[in-house]
């Protein structure tokens, strides 16, 4: 259950999060259905969406950050877990 700081927080969080998650999935020209969608384009925008496809949106950025092994300053993450430093990305 969130706290009454958290849940005052949720409609700014939306907001820059949505724009924020926009601007990665741009610059990466991620091509995937969920972070393409019409839902995802009012999101992006700063629109509110509904719990479950803010969710969506966001477990869909993280697939496919995975996939991409997404260096991290623990080494890469990919499918198979963490792999060693790797200072040249």
């Amino acid at each position: 259950m969130m706290n009454t700081a958290t849940e005052n927080m949720r409609p700014l969080l939306t907001v820059y999060s949505g724009r924020i998650i926009g601007a990665v999935v741009k610059a990466l020209d991620i091509d995937h259905e969920v972070l393409n969608s019409r839902t995802a384009r009012r999101f992006f925008d700063g629109q509110p969406v509904n719990e479950h496809n803010f969710t969506q949106l966001f477990l869909a950025l993280g697939e496919v950050l995975v996939e991409q092994g997404v260096p991290t300053p623990m080494g890469r993450i990919g499918m198979m877990g963490v792999y060693g430093m790797d200072r040249h990305g």
